[in-house]
């Protein structure tokens, strides 16, 4: 069934043991880029942590939708699927998988977030996402330039 709403799953592109002195592999970004950023964004908010030697780091795509709205999905009875966090995946998702388990367990959607939905087609997809894509490498690069926090 693919990834719906832009979310897209990459397979490592390392070969060999990992390098401890680099952070992830930015989306085929430079290593440079994104060091500098995430030396940028430390320094700013934990300057009391010195120079950090990064052991591992994660990267990848934000994926949005087009109303900036999550979207739960049940593809198959018992499978459940959330996509569009729209950046906010770290806090919104131990609250959807909490409304998950109770509904896998119990058969009550009373905890979950949103409804769930049935997957559609987002119109203009390659545009919203070259739109997403551009706006966060410019406000990256601005960080990295010391223009922007």
């Amino acid at each position: 069934m693919g990834y719906p709403h832009g979310a897209q799953q990459h397979a490592p592109r390392q070969r060999g043991p990992p390098d401890p002195r680099q952070p992830g592999q930015g989306d085929g970004r430079p290593q440079a880029y994104v060091r500098g950023w995430a030396d940028r964004i430390q320094r700013h908010y934990f300057p009391q942590l010195g120079r950090i030697d990064w052991e591992c780091t994660w990267t990848g795509r934000i994926a949005f939708t087009p109303d900036h709205t999550l979207r739960l999905f049940e593809p198959a009875p018992g499978i459940l699927a959330a996509s569009g966090y729209n950046g906010r995946g770290v806090t919104t998702g131990t609250v959807v998988g909490k409304g998950f388990a109770h509904y896998l367990a119990n058969g009550d959607d009373g905890l979950l977030p949103l409804p769930i939905r049935i997957p559609k087609p987002i119109r203009a997809k390659p545009l919203w996402s070259s739109s997403y894509e551009g706006g966060f490498t410019l406000y990256h690069t601005g960080q990295c330039l010391r223009v922007l926090i």
